[in-house]
């Protein structure tokens, strides 16, 4: 299938408010970018936006200088004459973004509204993951919406993929994207996550923080957090000056993450702090009198 040609079609034959994923606002959206802390030097790429009031949200709240990246020229034209002057605001791309060519480490905002779930092919969804990983900066956000697992499973005449949020965090967690960035970077063998405690592998260390915390509030936390037993949760220990860190199954560490665990603080850590070793006790022996 010519994907341009497709929706070329759809954008020459069907207004803004008759396509499916038509918003006045995009309130959700704007929402996201606050609880980000974006301002008006936030670096954005809006993936397929089309012509989605996106942009034209972002940019008159304030919130960011933007990108549309679209594999449709009818749809940027379209977006390009309802802002008018406006339009020399946004930056424009017309390509596919499994094959755009990105700057590296540009944008700090990754922003997919409705796109991502067309990508059916497993090859796609490598390709896009590798340009994701590829344009964000260090500690980048990625915004993602598709189908939920219960949705549609067509839109606008292609099958899409539908996702939960497990589906999702497998295409674009921590092995997805070190995948994607090992391929960048030409390597071959990718270096499996391991403990900064013990270097095991399968285990990634993060640090709980909170005005009380010791090792067993951090093992009820993460335990009941990601639904698992104690005794699958790695080597966990307390900090020096407060806080714990523990080892997590990295699998669970995406999750783990975007969970509210209310006065607890959980973050992914790369070096180790100064950590509370166990002390054993020597105990000499008591010599007899005499």
């Amino acid at each position: 299938m010519n994907r341009q040609a497709h929706w070329d079609g759809v954008y020459t034959t069907k207004q803004p408010t008759e396509l499916s994923w038509y918003q006045a606002e995009p309130v959700r959206s704007l929402e996201l970018l606050r609880d980000e802390g974006a301002g008006p030097e936030t670096a954005i790429i809006d993936i397929g936006g089309g012509d989605s009031t996106f942009a034209e949200a972002v940019v008159t709240a304030g919130l960011g200088h933007v990108t549309v990246l679209d594999i449709s020229a009818v749809a940027l034209a379209r977006a390009k004459a309802r802002l008018g002057a406006r339009a020399d605001d946004v930056r424009w791309m017309e390509a596919d973004v499994t094959r755009a060519e990105l700057t590296p480490h540009s944008f700090d905002v990754w922003h997919d509204r409705a796109a991502f779930h067309f990508f059916t092919d497993s090859e796609d969804r490598s390709r896009y993951v590798e340009r994701c990983a590829f344009a964000l900066r260090p500690g980048g956000s990625l915004v993602v919406a598709t189908f939920a697992s219960d949705g549609p499973t067509h839109c606008s005449g292609l099958e899409v993929v539908r996702y939960s949020l497990d589906g999702l965090l497998e295409e674009f967690g921590e092995d997805a994207l070190a995948r994607a960035l090992a391929y960048i970077a030409g390597v071959t063998q990718v270096q499996k996550p391991q403990s900064l405690m013990t270097g095991e592998e399968g285990f990634t260390t993060v640090m709980l923080t909170a005005q009380r915390i010791g090792i067993p509030k951090a093992v009820a936390v993460l335990a009941g957090a990601l639904n698992i037993a104690a005794r699958a949760l790695g080597k966990i220990k307390e900090v020096r000056g407060g806080g714990v860190v523990a080892d997590v199954p990295t699998e669970l560490v995406a999750a783990l993450l975007t969970k509210d665990l209310e006065d607890v603080k959980v973050t992914r850590i790369e070096t180790l702090p100064e950590i509370i070793e166990e002390r054993a006790e020597n105990r000499r022996p008591s010599s007899g009198g005499g």
